[in-house]
């Protein structure tokens, strides 16, 4: 099974339209990959989410579901309490740290910062399609 750490970006575009986001969330609603998050991650989401532009748009108890679904289902893993610059925006570093420890396959993202890097440490770097290719092959 393909192990992933998915980006806060991926998660707040699922809840605002249909297409390829939500599909990784429903994918993960089928068990059809393995999450991973550390509780930054899921506080960055959190914030993200109540800020004021997007509380017009995304209804809370959808929030909810998500985290809930993200709590449920992902295995949590502890970061460092410090750790060095990695990437041009140190917000995307906690990703990167993340995806390290837990050895994943794979980081989904729709940030461009990230996207730039293309890996990390040997974990690929993709877009939610190109993710939702690569588990397709995968199945």
């Amino acid at each position: 099974m393909l192990k992933v750490i998915v980006d806060a970006n991926v998660w707040i575009a699922a809840l605002l339209n249909p297409g390829k986001p939500r599909e990784i969330q429903q994918k993960l609603k089928e068990n059809r990959y393995q999450l991973f998050f550390a509780e930054p991650l899921l506080a960055e989401l959190k914030e993200v989410t109540a800020r004021p532009k997007f509380l017009k748009k995304i209804q809370p108890h959808k929030r909810e579901r998500l985290i809930r679904l993200i709590k449920d289902k992902a295995t949590a893993i502890q970061l460092p309490s410090v750790y060095s610059t990695i990437s041009r925006d140190p917000n995307d570093d906690m990703y990167l740290i993340c995806a390290n420890i837990a050895k994943v396959d794979f980081i989904v993202s729709g940030d461009p910062d990230l996207l730039s890097l293309g890996e990390y440490e040997g974990i690929k770097i993709i877009t939610p399609a190109k993710f939702l290719k690569v588990l397709l092959k995968a199945q």
